[in-house]
């Protein structure tokens, strides 16, 4: 529905409205002259003149203004749905409005660009399709497992170099004896 909706709503009320009072009119001239003709056909077997009383007057005119009163309500009627359908269609443009200067300030807003991951210190490259990823990530969205890097386990669970003499391999972190030249788990060169 647009606005040409809503003028002819409009127009269709007032011509209700003025139609109703003009058939309303009418009908009350209808029903007087009708009445005079009956009147006039029982003259005829009769030889008293009646005349139109007071009281059936008085209900031709009730009768017309009922009818009136009826062709107001319902221009009132289309008068209130044309009103009705024009706020609806001016709620609909600012609403438009609105979620228009939402997306614009959404998209243009830092909440939805992802930062970008330069290569670095914290992070660690996918073998298989090359992304960037921060080293907590311990697998790639395309499903790659991380890699494991002996400088990233050492630099993570601190532990130093000089702790292989203690017995603890720094590759995978397992307990041997301090004499020990490799470890029993991974086979890394302690010594």
């Amino acid at each position: 529905m647009n606005k040409s909706t809503t003028y002819s709503l409009r127009a269709a009320a007032k011509f209700v409205l003025i139609g109703g009072i003009i058939f309303s009119i009418l009908l009350v001239v209808y029903l007087f002259n009708q009445y005079e003709r009956l009147q006039s056909l029982s003259n005829m077997f009769s030889s008293e003149a009646q005349h139109i009383d007071f009281g059936t007057g008085l209900s031709f005119v009730i009768t017309g203004l009922i009818c009136a009163y009826i062709f107001y309500l319902v221009s009132l009627i289309l008068d209130s749905l044309a009103e009705t359908i024009e706020f609806n269609y001016n709620l609909n443009d600012k609403i438009d409005q609105l979620c228009q200067r939402f997306d614009q300030a959404f998209t243009d807003s830092e909440f939805t660009s992802k930062p970008k991951i330069t290569p670095g210190e914290n992070t660690w490259t996918c073998p298989k399709c090359g992304k960037v990823l921060y080293k907590n990530m311990t697998t790639c969205s395309c499903g790659e497992p991380r890699p494991f890097d002996f400088e990233d386990n050492f630099k993570e669970n601190k532990v130093s170099k000089s702790a292989s003499s203690n017995g603890v391999c720094p590759s995978c972190l397992s307990q041997n004896t301090p004499d020990s030249m490799f470890c029993g788990k991974c086979g890394y060169k302690l010594k």
